[in-house]
């Protein structure tokens, strides 16, 4: 999603500069065939709220309800 309301396919300095962020309702990464992932599956179990903002710019406790609280240095707990 941009900050003009439409979708659209940006490149990264687009996406800094018109780009809402990342995740359920913003926008997502495309990641092309054959490019290395930069996370391993344990550093994926090792995420908690910070990492996630600090990495993806917003973190999976969004999307739950305001009772639901999956890390506990989670700013909504």
């Amino acid at each position: 999603m941009t900050t003009y309301g439409p979708w659209g396919n940006m490149c990264e300095p687009h996406f800094d500069t018109y780009g809402v962020g990342l995740g359920t309702g913003k926008g997502q990464r495309l990641v092309e065939e054959g490019e290395d992932v930069v996370m391993s599956w344990g550093e994926l179990a090792d995420l908690n709220h910070g990492k996630q903002v600090e990495l993806f710019g917003f973190c999976s406790c969004e999307d739950l309800e305001p009772h639901e609280y999956p890390y506990e240095d989670c700013g909504r707990a």
